[in-house]
Parts: structure tokens; C-alpha cells; sequence
């Protein structure tokens, strides 16, 4: 985050310099935030020597970078009464992103940020990485997960202001345009009442965003799944959005459905649970341009605005 601090924060009294502390070494060392207020003027007349000497450049050269960097700055009050150590935790905890499969939803996420905006690569991949995934247990259990997980980060939040640094991305499952689960909905309610930054995908799951040359190249090793590829392929933009990819159309839902679907499309055609062996093995067939013109609306790019408004 763009971290925006009064002159007179109570981080910055010699008896809190415990926690300036930590909050200088996730920034500089992590490199998870930039501080950009007070400016490197000011902090050096604020900051003891010592804490100069040993930050001072980076923290220089940040503030400059913080000038075009793409995520949002965070005000904070110019107050004396704000508690510093839970200043000093709130930023040393990872961004929390609660998903229904981390092995799958969560590697997917890896998978796309790579793909779209790698410059957020780095916070979801090695020793200092800014994202934690969390395992939400199935869309079901997903609320409960995510109540827990707001009381523990609500815990040190600083203020209404600041973003909560939870995230919760879950498929919609939905079965058409205007249609989305139950299920779905509950988890956008407490989302919205704890408020974390929620993401219900539009369309029906993560595998009905995968473009169809990185499918063609997957069934080209795996020959057992090309008729199920082919009849998703010759479906409608909208139909293959809502596609159950896995166990392909029930009669009850092609009868839900209207005149999305063909009325003579096959019943029970889908590849099966086939996504952790699209990402362990062909992940490189998924190209930029084919994530772009399979989510045609940018929603991607929205998804990927909510992480980043939380890092």
C-alpha cells in the first residue's frame, strides 16, 4: 500500500520505536508498502539517526517511485491518539485472499496475475511474498471462513478509511446472465457487512474463463477429452460462459437454460476435474491475449484492481 502518515502519528515517538520498527522493515526490506507522507524531508528531521541511517535512501527513492505507482494511497489522520502497534501489525500482516481451492482457484490467480500484470507477480511468489491464500473449504463454508478471518484482521485494523486487506474470490456457479447462486449471493452479504473486498466471478467457474487454444492444446495430449472440447468450442460466447465444464449439461438445466444451449446438444459431455492437470502441465499454452478475448468485458482486469487496492 501507499502509506500516507501525520507528522504527528504516535509510531514515530521515541517509545514506539519498537514498532516503526517493524513497520520500516516490511516496507523496506518486504517492500510491501511505500510511504509517501510524511515526504523524505520531513521524515528525516522525525525519524532518530539511526533509523536514517539505516532506511533513509530507500525510503528516498520509494517516495519516488510512489509517484506513479498504480495502487491507491491510504490517508491517514493527522492524529496523536492512533495505536501504534496496531498500526505496526495491521501492515506486517500479508494480504489474506480467501478462496474455495487454493490448489486450483488460488494457483489460477497466480496463473492470471502472471499473465496480465506481472508487476503484482511478486507479491504472490517467493520468501517475501504479500499474499497469503486461504482455503475457504467450498463456496458453503466460505462465509464462516471469511467471518473468522475479518475479527482477526479487524483486530488491528487502523480505520474505516483503510482497506481490510481480506479478499474473497468464489464462482458465481451461475447457470445463466441473470442468474447467481445462492450461495454466492451470502458470500457477497458478509462481505459487505465485515467489509472485505469481494469478487463473484460472472462467469459460471475459473475453467469457463480458459481460452479455447490453451483447451485445444490441452486436448491434444489428452485425446480421452476432445469430444467434450469440441462440443464446448462450437457453443455461443454466452453459453460457453455458463458451460458446466466438468460434468457438462444435465436435461434439468438445458431446460432451465431457455435457448442458450442447442436443442440438441449432448447431455453429460464435459472434461471432468481436469483443471489441476491444465495448471500443473499446460499453463503456458494460456496467452494474454486469449485470457483477454475469453473475459471480453475486462472483468479480469477489475478482479485484478480489487487485489491491487489491497496490497
Amino acid at each position: 500500500m501507499i502509506l500516507a502518515l501525520g507528522e504527528k502519528c504516535a509510531i514515530f515517538r521515541p517509545e514506539n520505536h519498537a514498532y516503526l520498527h517493524r513497520l520500516l522493515f516490511t516496507v523496506v526490506h518486504k517492500r510491501w508498502h511505500i510511504i509517501i507522507r510524511p515526504n523524505s524531508d520531513r521524515l528525516r528531521s522525525i525519524l532518530p539517526d539511526s533509523l536514517w541511517e539505516l532506511y533513509g535512501d530507500f525510503l528516498v527513492q520509494s517516495q519516488k517511485l510512489g509517484i506513479n505507482a498504480a495502487q491507491g494511497v491510504v490517508f491517514h489522520k493527522e492524529c496523536q491518539s492512533c495505536d501504534p502497534r496496531r498500526l505496526a501489525e495491521f501492515y506486517t500482516l500479508p494480504v489474506a485472499v480467501l478462496v474455495e481451492n487454493p490448489h486450483t482457484d488460488g494457483r489460477w490467480l497466480q496463473l492470471i496475475v502472471s499473465k496480465l500484470r506481472p508487476r503484482l507477480a511478486r507479491y504472490l511468489n517467493g520468501p517475501d511474498q504479500a499474499v497469503d491464500l486461504r482455503h475457504g473449504g467450498g463456496i458453503g463454508s466460505v462465509p464462516a471462513e471469511l467471518r473468522r478471518l475479518a475479527e482477526e484482521y479487524r483486530r488491528y485494523h487502523p480505520g474505516e478509511a483503510v482497506p481490510l486487506r481480506v479478499v474473497v474470490i468464489v464462482d458465481s456457479d451461475r447457470e445463466s446472465p441473470d442468474h447467481i447462486s445462492g450461495s454466492a449471493n451470502q458470500v457477497m452479504r458478509v462481505a459487505s457487512e465485515l467489509g472485505a473486498t469481494c469478487h463473484v466471478l460472472s462467469k459460471r467457474s475459473i475453467e469457463n474463463y480458459i481460452p479455447d487454444d490453451a483447451l485445444d492444446a490441452y486436448v491434444q495430449q489428452r485425446a480421452d477429452r476432445r469430444y467434450a472440447f469440441e462440443v464446448i468450442k462450437s457453443l455461443s460466447a454466452p453459453a460457453r460462459d455458463f458451460y458446466p465444464m466438468k460434468a457438462g449439461l444435465t436435461a434439468d438445466l438445458h431446460s432451465r437454460s431457455g435457448s442458450l444451449y442447442p436443442e440438441d446438444i449432448p447431455l453429460g459431455v464435459g472434461l471432468g476435474d481436469f483443471m489441476a492437470d491444465f495448471l500443473d502441465n499446460f499453463s503456458h499454452s494460456l496467452s494474454r491475449q486469449g485470457l483477454r478475448e475469453r473475459d471480453r468485458v475486462l472483468e479480469l482486469e477489475e478482479l485484478l484492481d480489487k487485489l491491487e487496492k489491497n496490497l
